[in-house]
Parts: C-alpha cells; sequence; structure tokens
C-alpha cells in the first residue's frame, strides 16, 4: 500500500486529548500511515514533539500561528530552533499570513504582513 499522510492534524488539542492511541489506531485501520501534528504556540509544538516521540506514526511541525501574534514572547525563537533539530520535527508551520481567517479589521496591516 503506498504512504497516505494527514499532513494537518491538531492531536494537541483538547479534544484529542483522551483517545490519542485510539484515534492512531482509527486512521491506520483507514490506511493513514503517517500524521502529521501541528503546533501553533510553543507549548502545543512542544506536546507535538512529546506526541512524535510517543508514537511512531505520528511527526510534529513548530510554529506560531499568524492569529496569535500579539502573545509572541520575546524569547520564543530559540525555544522553536531547538525543537527543529529534532528527529522527528518535519517541518515549520502555522507561520504564514493568514488573510483568510485574519479577524475583521487586521488583514493587510504591516504587522500582519511582518509575521
Amino acid at each position: 500500500m503506498e504512504p497516505f499522510y494527514d499532513t494537518h492534524a491538531h492531536l494537541t488539542f483538547p479534544d484529542f486529548a483522551e483517545d490519542i492511541p485510539g484515534l492512531i489506531e482509527r486512521a491506520q485501520a483507514a490506511g493513514i500511515t503517517r500524521i502529521i501534528s501541528i503546533g501553533t504556540d510553543l507549548e502545543s509544538s512542544q506536546s507535538a514533539v512529546a506526541l512524535a516521540e510517543a508514537h511512531a506514526p505520528v511527526y510534529a511541525v513548530v510554529g506560531w500561528h499568524p492569529n496569535d501574534l500579539a502573545a509572541v514572547p520575546d524569547d520564543v525563537a530559540p525555544a522553536l530552533r531547538e525543537l527543529c533539530g529534532h528527529a522527528k520535527v518535519v517541518a515549520i508551520g502555522e507561520t504564514g499570513i493568514d488573510h483568510f481567517r485574519l479577524p475583521s479589521g487586521n488583514g493587510g496591516s504591516v504587522a500582519d504582513d511582518e509575521a
């Protein structure tokens, strides 16, 4: 069977916390061979890496969601860089300019574009 990846899962969201092993089992039964769990801030990025360490089919993406730029601590970059060195981190994500979902009135500002 060809590998089939779920490339954008948020396994660190509370909705999934109680059943990660079951979720992975059901995904594999459906033919999904890898799941990429996306971090949206430092804490969820760290959690995505921990899930990847604990579950062979899970890989992690680390980053900070553009809608939450106001909450980014000044010292977050070194911590995210360190996570990027982990063997199961496959990308940096949730870092683009999310014009589609930016709260009204925020799209197109210099701060949004520099994110």
